[in-house]
């Protein structure tokens, strides 16, 4: 692959061009959307069974009517 100036560091202090930067392109927005709305749902998934597995352990005494390690 040849190498040209434009990409080197000296062509892009020297240029005229205004150096910002861009937004991402409507795909990868659309895409990043999709991904955080998907771990938005996992982060309240696995918070209700921790929840459901502390309740479990905590109040465990409830459901059964005799000491659970008897049957061990």
């Amino acid at each position: 692959m040849p190498r040209n100036n434009e990409h080197s560091l000296a062509a892009r202090l020297t240029s005229s061009i205004e150096l910002d930067i861009d937004s991402l392109p409507e795909s990868h927005q659309q895409g990043l959307i999709s991904i955080a709305a998907m771990a938005f749902l996992s982060l309240i998934a696995t918070s209700m069974l921790l929840g459901f597995i502390t309740h479990r352990l905590v109040f465990w005494r409830g459901s059964y009517t005799r000491y659970i390690g008897y049957n061990q």
